[in-house]
């Protein structure tokens, strides 16, 4: 995702019976809209709904984004207008879907969509972890799909220790060692070796 500043810009409700809201947000550097489409759990409908969002306010020139702008969910919506009006609004809608799960075909949809008509689509999956009395928010991004080059890249990164440092052994760790069982663990493990786990 790109490194640009993003302001919140607007919440609105799609029709009068509330059964969509369109989080807007624009991109600063790239003046581009951003349309967040947010689910809780997955949902087959969120790329249409945020295709449907971002086809409707493709449409907008920068009179009606200024119109549509919330001041209650912008601290300061004067610098904002400014900015807008300094700036030719690019017609391009950013899409970015945000969910706990996803349908395969949300994915395998939204990466042909990007690949063939250069729609810029985002997923990301969220979720929530505790430890203790913490609370633990983790994006994983789900699109676009990573190239096997860059798994590969990043898997033997992490295989490969890292050049110019000390590497740690048992002698360095047992002194160290909480618990007095521990050294006797360790000589333990060293003990055991390689083989048939059906032979022991």
């Amino acid at each position: 995702m790109d490194n640009y500043e993003v302001i919140p810009t607007f919440l609105q409700q799609v029709n009068e019976r509330g059964n969509g809201i369109i989080d807007g947000h624009i991109q600063v550097r790239a003046s581009k809209i951003i349309v967040i489409e947010l689910k809780r759990n997955k949902n087959k409908l969120q790329l249409l709904q945020g295709l449907s969002y971002a086809a409707m306010i493709a449409t907008w020139d920068n009179e009606q984004l200024i119109k549509e702008i919330q001041k209650d969910i912008n601290p300061e919506p004067e610098e904002l207008i400014d900015l807008i009006n300094s700036n030719e609004l690019n017609t391009e809608v950013k899409i970015i879907l945000v969910s706990e799960l996803y349908d395969p075909e949300v994915i395998i949809t939204a990466e042909w969509l990007n690949n063939t008509y250069s729609i810029d689509i985002t997923a990301f999956a969220v979720s929530i972890n505790k430890l203790e009395k913490q609370y633990f928010v983790n994006f994983e991004q789900r699109l676009p799909l990573k190239e096997l080059a860059d798994v590969y890249e990043e898997r033997g990164s992490r295989s490969k220790p890292k050049r110019g440092k000390k590497e740690i052994t048992w002698e360095d760790v047992i002194p160290k060692l909480k618990y007095k069982f521990g050294k006797r663990a360790i000589e333990l493990c060293e003990t055991i070796k390689d083989g048939d786990a059906s032979t022991l």
